[in-house]
């Protein structure tokens, strides 16, 4: 993938990082869930802005990207985190007035979804920081 092609992965998936911690914000109950799932985004929303810093750093041929690269192919992490945003945000997010009003009452997530996203989320994060590090060597 070129680098402005990456920059603009990168854009979109902090994107839906805002977006789903913004979800997890409206919810009052699954406070453990909901503060570990938030912490997490966070966190990799965090790694996603310094991957994007580097590609943009980068010289215009972005030669010395190679492992920063690796993370965008098909099916690799970025497609992996990228999915499980919008999965989360699928199932927090309100799709009538009904729903939005139970938002406030009723945790959509299962201790077993939120543990799984979680999962998710810490092996992306660590993959992120895996090639920012082998790509500054």
């Amino acid at each position: 993938m070129d680098p402005i092609s990456l920059v603009a992965s990168l854009g979109g998936i902090i994107h839906l990082s805002i977006q789903a911690t913004q979800c997890l914000k409206d919810f009052k109950h699954g406070s453990e869930d909901r503060t570990k799932l938030r912490d997490e985004i966070r966190a990799i929303k965090c790694s996603l802005e310094m991957l994007q810093d580097r590609v943009e750093d980068a010289d215009s041929d972005g030669n010395h990207l190679a492992s920063i690269k690796m993370l965008s192919v098909k099916g690799g992490p970025l497609d992996q985190l990228d999915d499980a945003l919008k999965q989360l945000i699928k199932k927090l997010a309100p799709v009538d007035r009904l729903r939005q009003m139970s938002r406030a009452l009723l945790w959509p997530l299962t201790k077993q979804d939120a543990a799984d996203l979680i999962a998710i989320i810490e092996r992306q994060k660590t993959a992120f920081s895996l090639a920012i590090n082998n790509d500054n060597m």
